[in-house]
């Protein structure tokens, strides 16, 4: 039995559930699991804890594996339920092992030489099992033959199971020492909404589930109907909380496991093929509409160059025809599940939103519906290599701009020579490994739909006889407050006898101007340069306060004298001035309730990512609230910026104190990082507008 893996998410899980939670294994049995009937010191467990003897509800049975490491015996391991001739819905982490053992199904009592050998397993595409008490935790057994006994076979109900109402728990798990017959208990659903909706919280009345139940399903008390099966929860307790997994949830899987036998992870070669199942339970007559569940690509993502489109459907009379459509028009039609589109190329459609539809048609002519929006990008970023003019001795800063585009990697290039490649736009090239003289720069940048996009070539005159560099600003976001309203700019020579530099700037009208500085002869190094800025003459600095945000672009320039002669030497250096706090807004779909008083919250910045900045407006931590009716408001949690990424988002429980008639009013405020004068670090926050959350009813 998987014990370890059902048992550690517990106590987290059902923190308002119950108080007093144990978190042990239900799982699956194995002989490890098992007591050693010599040892009296062990606690006699019971199938179903707390249950009775089951005669009624023939189509519940239990899943036995073959174990090769045991001299080739079979034990029996999990709970089953026949919804038709030869399809049984039992738990996924009972098979999710299928490449070491073969497994079959047998209903009665238990007799490890009889049971029919599973054909194929099919597990739900989005159940993990490596995560501890997974949703989707649903797997469906075709049998390589139609059970012969009459069996009555449950039905998914439409609807949750009523809360705090009896239902039925059935399971073949451990009885004394032994797995051997079929019992049942009384339990109750407290609650029907955990992990998105997909799984159902229940504690017991009679009894709880035990080792080998997983699997078991949860019925109605006459059997007609069944809810959902056990995934793991307070192993062979009296009290507590267990965990099944909601089948009526999951139900496009169910039908499309039993008609079309899709989702298959696992066909036995050495069995014939398994004839088809009859008595598949529906959620209606059986003139209804195929179910149909789109399955690629995500809604609400982001596509370019071809796509694979794929889509299940099954019908009641096991034939479905699927016609695919792009923004109402007909692209392809299939009549083989899974159904798919194999390649759609989305450069046949404009980039921006695009509806993408999937029709399921049956024999009666009944069809159903499935819509989708996502977003076409095929447009590669546009950038635009910096630095056209500049004189370079020794090394260059290679900045490449590209606005709103999410690029993964930036490339360089001197003479069309790739000469670095990186995931961070601004990297350093040494020039020393060309000949002084002209040379062409350039850069391109890659999306994340691996779009490239390639800069027009600018020129540099290489010089490395001389050398000029710079101290500051680094290539950063710099704001001008009235206690610093200025940026210190500070350059250096590399090299002796320097008669004079000078910065001049370009790109901010009112930022013309021009700082002078006469270095002695034989001394390099650094100095803060006096500049004449028309703005603040005699200052040493650019006053950049008040100044609207935009981009400086600065040139350095030097006169150097050598006994053989004398030069001009240029570099050039970027800031960008930020003088505004950041914006913030709360995404106005994703900020949602989640459950009684829980919700999500996500916010982003309408300011696109630049490379002056590892995160868009220099944001640095986003911190949610809730209004208190009192005044004032109280904090939901931060969240610290992680690079590339552009949307902030945490789940947080409201307090109760800031729930006024059911609804509680959320806001963000964001804090950003940026420089002033050349390396103090300023913090300034931005709030966004509220919105208003309808919290569920507990």
């Amino acid at each position: 039995m998987h014990q370890n893996r059902y048992k550690r998410r517990l106590s987290t899980t059902f923190a308002l559930l119950s108080t007093t939670l144990v978190p042990l294994a239900i799982g699956c049995a194995t002989p490890s699991d098992r007591a050693d009937p010599a040892d009296s010191t062990q606690t006699t467990n019971q199938a179903v804890t707390g249950g009775q003897l089951e005669t009624r509800f023939p189509a519940v049975g239990y899943v036995s594996k073959l174990l090769p490491s045991n001299g080739g015996t079979w034990d029996n391991v999990c709970t089953g339920t026949l919804l038709g001739s030869n399809a049984v819905l039992t738990a996924a982490h009972c098979v999710d092992d299928h490449s070491h053992f073969m497994y079959k199904f047998d209903i009665g009592p238990v007799d490890l030489h009889a049971g029919i050998p599973v054909k194929s397993i099919h597990i739900h595409p989005k159940y993990d099992r490596v995560e501890d008490l997974a949703s989707h935790d649903l797997a469906v057994l075709i049998l390589s033959r139609n059970v012969q006994q009459s069996v009555s076979f449950p039905v998914l109900r439409d609807i949750k199971p009523h809360l705090n109402k009896t239902h039925l728990l059935v399971g073949y798990g451990l009885h004394g020492n032994q797995y051997n017959q079929r019992r049942s208990a009384t339990v109750t659903p407290i609650s029907a909404g955990i992990n998105g909706g997909y799984q159902i919280g229940i504690t017991g009345v009679s009894g709880m589930a035990c080792e080998g139940d997983s699997g078991g399903p949860l019925l109605s008390m006459d059997g007609a109907a069944l809810y959902g099966v056990v995934t793991g929860g307070d192993s062979c307790a009296t009290d507590g909380t267990d965990i099944y997994a909601d089948a009526y949830a999951d139900k496009q899987f169910v039908y499309s496991a039993i008609g079309a036998r899709s989702f298959l992870v696992y066909s036995d070669p050495s069995l014939p093929p398994a004839p088809p199942t009859t008595g598949t339970p529906v959620p209606g007559p059986a003139d209804v509409a195929p179910n149909i569940l789109m399955l690629q690509p995500d809604n609400a993502s982001t596509v370019s160059g071809v796509v694979h489109i794929l889509a299940d459907a099954n019908d009641v009379s096991g034939a479905v025809w699927m016609d695919f459509l792009v923004n109402g028009q007909y692209v392809w039609g299939d009549a083989t599940s899974p159904f798919e589109v194999p390649a759609w190329d989305t450069r046949t459609v404009p980039n921006g939103a695009t509806i993408l539809q999937a029709i399921a048609w049956n024999p009666a002519g009944l069809s159903s519906l499935a819509t989708i929006q996502v977003t076409v990008n095929n447009q590669p970023p546009v950038a635009t290599m910096l630095g056209g003019g500049a004189v370079v001795s020794s090394g260059l800063d290679l900045h490449c701009v590209v606005s709103g585009f999410s690029v993964q990697s930036y490339s360089y290039y001197v003479d069309g020579a790739l000469v670095s490649t990186a995931a961070w736009p601004n990297q350093v090239w040494d020039s020393h490994g060309v000949a002084d003289g002209w040379h062409d720069i350039s850069c391109s940048a890659t999306d994340a739909g691996n779009l490239t996009g390639y800069s027009a070539p600018v020129q540099i005159y290489v010089q490395n006889a001389g050398g000029v560099g710079w101290r500051s600003p680094a290539f950063r976001s710099y704001t001008g407050t009235a206690a610093a309203p200025l940026v210190i700019l500070e350059a250096m020579s590399d090299e002796a006898n320097t008669e004079f530099a000078e910065i001049t700037s370009s790109s901010h009208a009112n930022a013309m101007g021009i700082c002078q500085q006469t270095y002695p002869l034989n001394t390099p190094g650094s100095t803060t340069l006096t500049c004449n800025w028309p703005r603040d003459p005699g200052r040493s600095g650019m006053n950049i306060q008040g100044l609207n945000d935009g981009v400086v672009n600065l040139t350095y320039h030097t006169h150097q004298t050598y006994p053989m002669g004398s030069g001009n030497y240029s570099l050039g250096r970027s800031f960008y001035i930020d003088n505004t706090p950041p914006l913030i807004a709360l995404d106005p779909v994703e900020t949602k309730v989640l459950a009684s008083n829980q919700v999500q919250l996500r916010a982003t910045s309408p300011t696109a990512s630049h490379l002056w900045a590892e995160f868009p407006d220099n944001i640095v931590n986003v911190e949610f609230f809730a209004q208190l009716p009192t005044g004032g408001s109280v904090s939901l949690g931060a969240v610290p910026s992680v690079s590339g990424q552009i949307y902030w988002q945490r789940t947080a429980d409201v307090p109760a104190e800031a729930i006024v008639n059911g609804v509680a009013t959320v806001f963000a405020v964001a804090t950003d990082a940026v420089l002033a004068e050349r390396t103090t670090v300023v913090n300034r926050t931005g709030t966004s507008a509220t919105k208003a959350l309808t919290l569920n009813a507990p």
